[in-house]
């Protein structure tokens, strides 16, 4: 029996004041606790909406960094749950349940393929974002923003002669994998440790229900209102 996900749950966390010129890859490269459905990077607000598969783990990962805080790029960004949540496709979670990510390997790949020609390839998939393209051992490893995108992605790819010689297989999430306990840089400048100094560093904490209207919602389609009590903490 194929597994069941949930349509509408608690699944987005927003990062906010990100720093200047953040990737895709610096958000792969930081977000861990479990399978990615969606990255949404609005780099004008400096801000990303990252999409969990469970609840389950979109909620563990913002306690993690509720208690050890979350830095990219040696910054220490915002995180709170996103005003509007990802709604998941049906079509999208059978293809999930059947092992789709939203990264990609090209198997059997040919000598000739470049990174340049693959980008080329996928260009005109709206909203892809192809965020890493990698050729070990004879396959090449692509890396994109989103479950949906790479489903497309893979269909445009088989129905291309230029493909027909390899398989076109589903990849892992790097982000579906442990907490790092060591992956959290210490703060510069930090202050001389002393009793006084350790009481009072963790006070102002990220608010739940904090949520700055800025009047311009995800416009993914994928995307609908959340309900409050979804939020709660």
């Amino acid at each position: 029996m194929r597994p069941h996900y949930e349509r509408q749950c608690a699944r987005s966390i927003l990062l906010s004041k990100l720093p200047d010129n953040t990737t895709h890859a610096d958000i792969t490269e930081t977000v861990r606790g479990g399978q990615l459905l969606d990255i949404y990077l609005r780099s004008n607000d400096r801000t990303a909406a990252v999409s969990f598969l469970l609840a389950a783990d979109a909620r563990a990962f913002y306690d993690h960094v509720k208690r050890h805080d979350l830095y990219i790029n040696h910054k220490r960004v915002d995180v709170r749950w996103n005003d509007r949540q990802f709604i998941l496709p049906g079509h999208v979670a059978s293809k999930v349940g059947i092992g789709a990510t939203r990264n990609l390997v090209i198997r059997r790949c040919d000598p000739g393929f470049t990174e340049q020609g693959i980008k080329d390839d996928l260009e005109h998939i709206h909203n892809l974002v192809v965020i890493k393209v990698e050729f070990l051992g004879g396959s090449c490893y692509i890396k994109t923003n989103s479950v949906h995108n790479a489903m497309f992605a893979r269909s445009c790819m088989m129905s291309r002669a230029k493909y027909k010689g390899s398989k076109i297989d589903w990849d892992v999430d790097e982000c579906d994998q442990p907490f790092s306990p060591t992956s959290q840089p210490k703060p510069r400048h930090q202050a001389p440790t002393n009793s006084r100094t350790n009481g009072g560093a963790m006070t102002n904490r990220f608010n739940l229900l904090d949520i700055d209207d800025d009047g311009d919602a995800l416009s993914s389609p994928e995307f609908g209102a959340a309900k409050k009590t979804m939020l709660a903490a």
